[in-house]
Formats: structure tokens, C-alpha cells, sequence
């Protein structure tokens, strides 16, 4: 009996199956969890000293969507509106700030990103 039975094979579904698991696991030099955590963790930090920034502004700020609805805010408007973050999101921008009334050209599902 020859040594070539107990060798797996190095091609085909099973193998490239084997090869997946390894990658996603974190096994081997082309491992995924080995590539992509580093730029995970590279944006996330970006991401932390972006809200801080903006958390540091003296202007409120508020990120609205479709029918004016906050869906994030910063500790600037929380003071300004005298609001815990909570009461502010999910709530009507007009209604928190007092307005019935904005052109038709601020509407927000109509703006696109900058």
C-alpha cells in the first residue's frame, strides 16, 4: 500500500472547503480574521476620533433622514435643546427645533451626500 492513500487531496471541493475554513478561522499566512481585523480595528479608530471631533464642535449637529428624523446628534445640540441624546433621536427635527416651515430646497430626501 502506498503513502499517496493517506494524503488528502490538494484540489477540489473538499480542499478548497478546507482552505475557507482555515482562512476564516484564522489559521494560515492568507487568513481573512489575519487581513481584515487590522483594518477593522484602523477604522474603528478612525471612526472614534471622527465622533470625537465632532462631539467637540460648538455648533449642534445633527445627521437627519427622510421626513427630517435624527438619527444622530452631537453634545453640542444635546445642550442646546437641553436633551439627553435619547429624547433627541428618532424624533422630528422641526418639532424639536420649533419649525413648521423650511424651504422646499432643504428638504432632506431630496439632498444628496457630500
Amino acid at each position: 500500500m502506498s503513502n499517496d492513500s493517506f494524503n488528502p487531496p490538494s484540489s477540489g471541493p473538499q480542499a478548497d472547503g478546507d482552505s475557507l475554513r482555515s482562512r476564516l478561522i484564522g489559521l494560515g499566512e492568507r487568513s481573512i480574521k489575519k487581513s481584515y481585523y487590522p483594518e477593522l480595528q484602523r477604522r474603528g479608530r478612525e471612526l472614534e476620533r471622527f465622533r470625537s471631533l465632532v462631539d467637540q464642535a460648538g455648533d449642534a449637529i445633527f445627521l437627519i433622514e427622510a421626513g427630517w428624523r435624527v438619527v444622530d446628534c452631537n453634545e453640542a445640540a444635546h445642550r442646546l435643546l437641553g436633551l439627553t441624546r435619547g429624547a433627541i433621536l428618532e424624533r422630528d427635527l422641526r418639532d424639536l427645533l420649533g419649525v413648521d416651515d423650511l424651504p422646499a430646497d432643504l428638504d432632506p430626501a431630496q439632498a444628496r451626500p457630500v
